[in-house]
C-alpha cells in the first residue's frame, strides 16, 4: 500500500477526532455554565438576597453562554423581563434580588 492510499483514511480519522474534540469541548462548556449559574444562585440563597418565603418569578441569576443564549436559575426566569433585557443588552451576567424594585 502506498502512502497516498493511506492519507485519505488518516485525514478522515483526523477529522473525526477533531469533531469529537469539538463536541466534548461544547459539552464541557455546557457543564461549566450550568455549574456557574447554579453556584451564583446558591450564593444568592445563602446570603439571603432572595425572599425565600415569598419567591418571585423575577428573582434569580441570568448567565450568558453565547450572544443571545442564556441560562437562568431558577429555570422559569428564562422568559422574564430580566432575561429579555439581558438579551437585548447582551449582558454577560445579571442577578435580581429581593428589594431591587418590582417589574
Amino acid at each position: 500500500m502506498s502512502s497516498t492510499e493511506s492519507e485519505p483514511a488518516q485525514s478522515s480519522t483526523t477529522g473525526s477526532i477533531k469533531a469529537n474534540e469539538i463536541r466534548n469541548s461544547r459539552f464541557l462548556e455546557d457543564i461549566r455554565h450550568e455549574v456557574m449559574v447554579n453556584h451564583l444562585f446558591q450564593q444568592q440563597c445563602a446570603n439571603l438576597w432572595l425572599d425565600l418565603e415569598n419567591p418571585s418569578d423575577s428573582e434569580g441569576v441570568v448567565l450568558r453562554k453565547s450572544k443571545g443564549t442564556y441560562l437562568t436559575c431558577p429555570p422559569n426566569l428564562i422568559d422574564s423581563f430580566l432575561a429579555n433585557a439581558c438579551r437585548e443588552l447582551n449582558l454577560q451576567v445579571s442577578k435580581k434580588t429581593s428589594g431591587q424594585g418590582e417589574d
